[in-house]
């Protein structure tokens, strides 16, 4: 009889429902001959240094004389968590059970979900054949897919290494830096491997914002009939008021003006990073606002797992991406003006999913997508406000990145003016314009054209088409624009998402 261990009491409903003939028991449930039952996230962890009671830094007291803190035999214990041990103890009498001849590792698919089933048969001394189910949807065909693919738990080694190198380094670092920081400093410090050099970045950030001092600058702006040249900053006023004056009347020298049509491609689909740092940025979420929706979505089973840091899919994922294409995952989830341009693409054939594919770059789980269950009603009816919006920017990006080229002409100009000095000499003031026409939106007749987009664009400098090299007489008077340098920017979710500082385990 095999036994699978899922890590959340939700999942391993989803399993027994995909396997079918689904029977509730006494901290488990079954599924034919098959027994599933759960874990509730970390059972067993790493023991604090007072319980190495035959080491020094176990002592209550702590002293420098006693660092660094240093296990050559690990130890492990149960999770203080409420309700951990009377869990553990369940799935450890199902492990022991003779009945129960082969497991099943169905913990989420990734390094803690490795280490959370490893541990809990560590702590059991539990030693049997295990298979691993590694799949990144709940949905029924998904698991029942997996089921049929499983490998050997001895193929995820690798991964339940690299959790158990993690866990120590946190451990090590926490325990050995809190403890040297108190000391020197006398009051209580805790530190940690990422926390600490995290909250460092906040503080020079921080600190530069309070330091800076904002200096004015000034461009000079030539009115050229319809469009406009500008100069690059002038740091001093009287430069600046100098530079004026001897522009006005005299012909702009055009050095050059470079055309080309060129070809934005299209985004990639989203990992969690780029998933949390475009809700911050569209809707004010924060990172684990964005996090916690995500996983809902997914025990909803609308939604892929959510801890990945993929960008593609992979060959197999094409035909079912190619299904959620379909204009009817748009009309009601969208606005009109992207569901609008979604179906003349889809009717013009313009999506192509193996756009998105790359199966090197997929390790373990795909980038966040639909599944085939999220339904009209289930969005308007069963997702929250905030789970909506998390979905419809997943929907709006799914086909945005299976889209075709955003093509534009741009346009670019070179050109000075000299400037005429009282002594005779002369200096150039480079002058510099450029414009961007769309030919053909593409993709961004998708995503930029809803409602959780950015700011609008300024005004197009409309270059004509008939510039060229030479001189050419300014049509207004020039002036100066003025503005001020700004401090860099506080740090927001979206800024740490951008750099990796994630609101993940």
């Amino acid at each position: 009889m095999r036994l699978v261990i899922a890590e959340k009491r939700s999942v391993a409903f989803a399993i027994a429902q995909a396997l079918g003939d689904v029977r509730q028991g006494d901290g488990y449930v079954s599924a034919g001959e098959t027994l599933i039952s759960w874990a509730q996230g970390h059972l067993v962890e790493l023991s604090d240094p007072e319980e190495y009671t035959d080491m020094p830094w176990s002592a209550r007291k702590w002293t420098m004389e006693s660092l660094p803190i240093d296990p050559k035999s690990w130890r492990w214990r149960l999770s203080g968590a409420k309700g951990a041990v009377q869990r553990y103890r369940s799935l450890s009498e199902l492990l022991r059970s003779d009945k129960v001849t082969e497991l099943v590792n169905a913990c989420d698919p990734d390094r803690e979900g490795e280490a959370i089933f490893r541990r809990i048969l560590m702590a059991s001394k539990v030693s049997k054949p295990s298979l691993r189910l590694w799949v990144a949807s709940l949905d029924e065909q998904a698991i029942r897919d997996a089921w049929k693919r499983m490998r050997p738990e001895s193929d995820y080694d690798g991964l339940a290494d690299a959790a158990d190198a993690r866990a120590k380094a946190d451990w090590l670092v926490g325990m050995n830096a809190s403890r040297a920081h108190t000391l020197a400093w006398h009051r209580s410090l805790s530190l940690g491997r990422v926390r600490t050099p995290t909250l460092n970045m906040v503080v020079q950030r921080d600190l530069a914002i309070e330091s800076h001092k904002p200096t004015p600058f000034w461009r000079l702006i030539v009115p050229m009939d319809g469009w406009t040249l500008e100069s690059g900053k002038i740091e001093d006023r009287a430069s600046a008021d100098r530079v004026l004056a001897d522009a006005k009347g005299l012909a702009v020298d055009v050095l050059e003006v470079k055309r080309r049509r060129e070809h934005a491609k299209p985004p990639t689909l989203f990992d969690l990073t780029g998933l949390q740092k475009a809700m911050s940025d569209r809707h004010g979420l924060t990172a684990e606002q964005t996090l916690d929706c995500l996983q809902h979505l997914y025990e909803m089973k609308v939604a892929t797992y959510p801890r990945t840091d993929s960008k593609y899919v992979t060959h197999d994922d094409v035909d079912g991406l190619k299904e959620l294409l379909q204009p009817k995952y748009a009309l009601g989830f969208l606005d009109q003006k992207p569901v609008d341009a979604i179906h003349d693409l889809y009717s013009a054939g313009g999506f192509d999913p193996m756009r998105c594919v790359a199966d090197d770059k997929v390790q373990g789980h795909t980038a966040i997508l639909p599944t085939r269950r999220l339904t009209y009603d289930v969005f308007q009816h069963d997702l929250t406000d905030m789970e909506r919006k998390v979905m419809t920017v997943i929907l709006t990006r799914m086909w945005a990145a299976c889209a075709t080229d955003r093509v534009h002409d741009t346009v670019k100009v070179d050109a000075a003016l000299d400037e005429r000095h009282a002594d005779g000499s002369t200096e150039r003031v480079p002058l510099s314009a450029s414009n961007d026409v769309t030919v053909d939106a593409g993709w961004t007749a998708i995503e930029h054209t809803s409602k959780t987009d950015g700011a609008e664009k300024k005004p197009a400098n409309r270059i004509p088409d008939s510039l060229g090299k030479g001189p050419l007489s300014q049509s207004g008077s020039p002036s100066l624009a003025e503005g001020v340098s700004a401090p860099p920017k506080p740090f927001t979710e979206a800024i740490c998402c951008e750099r990796g500082i994630r609101n993940r385990p």
